[in-house]
């Protein structure tokens, strides 16, 4: 289960969000087998702090289960939707089309872009008016977060001072820092057997370079 335990504890990190669980195909096995594992999974989650998890046990060709999960799945609060969050585009691309001027592409991580909006452009740290938008290769008025966009913009920048990785957002954003502090969590802490077969590579990134090490 060191895989499992790695997830749990990477959601662990993120805040401890509302967690489901299920346990499926429990045809498959005898009642003694499903509350066996079903006995597991519960310590788990409880060593990871979330004790207080739905868990749902189901076998689909019997219909077992379906029906309370179906109903929890929908009394569910609906998360916040990426387009209602300030517009940001990482550029990957960036060009001059004669008669036009310059476009750069990217896709929209969030928000909403609109022909006439102004953008902060980070790396040469300066504000650009959107002319045209292009959104999944057509003409639009509006691009939102999930589409692949070309921006037509306007401002005091030159395509050879933008780079792969700048970001086009709705507004500047804070200064930068130079120093970070980090505070690291092991989930095979406890278990060396699970630490050795379970160490990748790891790779922190920041901003637009990353660095190896591990």
């Amino acid at each position: 289960m060191a895989q499992t335990r790695e997830h749990l504890a990477i959601l662990q990190l993120t805040g401890n969000p509302m967690l489901t669980v299920v346990l499926t195909k429990a045809d498959r096995v005898d009642e003694a087998r499903v509350d066996e594992v079903e006995r597991q999974v519960k310590e788990v989650l409880r060593e990871y702090g979330f004790a207080e998890a739905k868990l749902f046990i189901t076998a689909a060709t019997e219909g077992r289960g379906i029906d309370a999960l179906r109903e929890h799945l929908l009394q569910l609060p609906e998360r916040e939707h990426a387009s209602q969050h300030s517009f940001r585009l990482a550029i990957d691309r960036a060009f001059t089309v004669k008669g036009a001027g310059l476009v750069v592409t990217g896709t929209a991580l969030s928000g909403e872009v609109k022909v006439g909006d102004s953008l902060w452009l980070t790396g040469v740290n300066k504000p650009m008016r959107v002319r045209a938008l292009h959104a999944q290769n057509q003409p639009t008025e509006t691009a939102h977060a999930g589409q692949r966009i070309a921006l037509n913009i306007a401002g005091d920048a030159e395509k050879e001072q933008i780079n792969r990785g700048d970001w086009l957002l709705a507004d500047a954003p804070p200064e930068p820092f130079t120093r970070v502090i980090v505070r690291a969590s092991n989930p095979y802490a406890a278990d060396p057997v699970a630490a050795a077969a379970y160490s990748p590579r790891r790779q922190p990134r920041y901003g637009t370079r990353f660095a190896a090490g591990r």
